[in-house]
């Protein structure tokens, strides 16, 4: 299970997230905005002794200074592991953050992505054609680095997949890589 746990934090629900932290196979998710959203998980990470936990930093049009400093590559985070082949060879074809993953709505509209247009209804046509229809029709599961700039970076397939911080700012690429 994951926690997402946004801030700021009202007091009453800290209790709640150290309680759940302890419980097996749960997974604490601080989502930053600010370098105090930042301090403050610490300060629970450090109290509570929560072993099992992420930070997901957000945009909220208000933080892009913070956002850029701490989400955009650098030469020095692409190189600080090592990438496998396979990753490299994964990052040519597919994308690794949205590539077998469907949305079902309600209605029974099926997305490849939130954001993307609908494949089909599951109500009214099978599963396999409207999972044929993303193979075909790419609105999520093969979108890679293959635009401007990234597409003429030396480093194209090293980066992680496009991911929704691109589709939410509409921004090719999130880096600080200059030649």
């Amino acid at each position: 299970m994951e926690i997402f746990v946004t801030f700021p934090l009202e007091a009453h629900y800290i209790n709640n997230i150290a309680f759940l932290s302890k419980q097996k196979n749960t997974k604490i998710i601080f989502e930053i905005t600010s370098e105090e959203d930042y301090n403050q998980a610490e300060g629970l990470i450090s109290k509570y002794a929560i072993e099992n936990f992420a930070y997901k930093p957000l945009y909220n049009r208000e933080n892009q200074d913070f956002f850029m400093e701490n989400t955009y590559l650098t030469k020095d985070d692409i190189f600080s592991d090592i990438v496998p082949q396979r990753i490299i060879f994964a990052h040519q074809k597919l994308n690794t953050n949205f590539f077998g993953k469907i949305h079902l709505l309600p209605n029974g509209d099926i997305k490849a992505h939130p954001l993307k247009d609908v494949l089909g209804n599951y109500k009214q046509e099978p599963l396999v054609k409207i999972l044929e229809k993303e193979i075909v029709t790419n609105t999520a599961w093969r979108i890679i680095r293959e635009q401007t700039p990234c597409n003429e970076c030396l480093y194209q397939f090293l980066c992680p997949s496009p991911s929704d911080y691109e589709w939410a700012l509409n921004k090719s690429n999130l880096c600080n890589v200059t030649f």
